[in-house]
């Protein structure tokens, strides 16, 4: 399934972050996705019906040393392995074709707080 749900696009478009745990190229590494809305100049609505014309996307992918995870220590961009950011995306089709380069099933997509995600 290579498109978000209902309910994953409505935590999008309400200011939630979503995340994903995918493959890593190492052993010694574990490797996500992190998605977000947010409003350039602005701050997102909590609100479903107001106006989302203005909303745009990012997109982040990069791998870990485990260790930093294992023991809860601070990560910076110089500990992050294959690093990808993305901002600016325009559309939700947009931000589908630029996560569907690195995973077939979205429907794993959560808060990114139910993840390991450090960033």
């Amino acid at each position: 399934m290579k498109k978000f749900d209902l309910i994953q696009i409505n935590k999008l478009l309400t200011g939630n972050a979503l995340s994903i745990e995918i493959k890593s190229t190492s052993k010694k590494r574990r490797a996500f996705i992190k998605i977000k809305a947010y409003v350039p100049n602005g701050k997102m609505s909590k609100f479903l019906n107001a106006d989302k014309s203005n909303v745009r996307f990012l997109f982040r992918k990069y791998e870990i040393e485990t260790k930093y995870i294992e023991n809860d220590l601070d990560v910076s961009e110089e500990e992050l392995y294959d690093a990808i950011f993305i901002n600016n995306i325009q559309s939700l089709n947009e931000l589908e074709k630029e996560v569907s380069k690195y995973i077939d099933d979205f429907s794993n997509f959560d808060n990114e707080w139910k993840f390991d995600n450090p960033l």
